[in-house]
């Protein structure tokens, strides 16, 4: 999902369609059984998927948005950008019920405002109790990773609890492997 129509276009015409067969435009119709697809102009069914990974707008609570005191608690009251692009991946994950759910956003997200837990706090325990999911939440320093950027990225992963669980749980101790802060022990989720 890309809204960026510049974005699209670069996309578009970096990727054949063999690597890259749906781009859909706006995550607020991901949560429903077909949405529009950039490639051919249409609405189109959106597959299943085992593991839906993203982000979802940081414009709100972002260190550069001088306003982001104004949304505190922007996932939870689902104000501004971030708090409805959150919701819109709420929707989709629910909807869907991918596997595995990697998202990616600021390090502001894990910011308490007075009493209120942080956004994160806030999004673990809607993966896990609402959604069903196990999850965990870290922040990835991008310079350590290889990345010429020294920004602090802040990573979630969920795994979707069930029968299936097993086979993802491998996969997700690797991606761990490079998580330098955690919120939590990722062997309480995983060992």
């Amino acid at each position: 999902v890309e809204k960026d129509q510049k974005k699209q276009e670069w996309l578009l015409r970096e990727h054949t369609e063999e690597s890259l067969r749906l781009l859909f435009a706006n995550m607020a119709e991901m949560h429903q059984t077909s949405a529009h697809d950039c490639r051919s102009r249409a609405h189109k069914a959106i597959p299943a998927v085992d593991v839906f990974v993203g982000g979802f707008s940081c414009k709100s609570v972002s260190k550069a948005n001088v306003n982001r005191s104004q949304f505190s608690n922007a996932c939870q009251s689902m104000s501004g950008e971030t708090g409805q692009t959150w919701g819109y991946v709420a929707k989709m994950v629910t909807a869907h019920r991918p596997q595995m759910v990697i998202l990616e956003n600021v390090e502001g997200l894990s910011t308490s405002y007075g009493e209120e837990p942080s956004d994160a706090d806030y999004i673990l325990s809607w993966f896990r109790s609402e959604a069903g999911y196990i999850a965990s939440c870290s922040v990835v320093y991008a310079d350590r990773q290889g990345s010429l950027q020294s920004r602090k990225r802040l990573y979630f992963l969920a795994l979707r609890q069930g029968p299936n669980v097993d086979k993802f749980v491998v996969a997700s101790a690797r991606l761990l492997q490079t998580i330098q802060i955690g919120r939590g022990d990722p062997a309480d989720y995983f060992g």
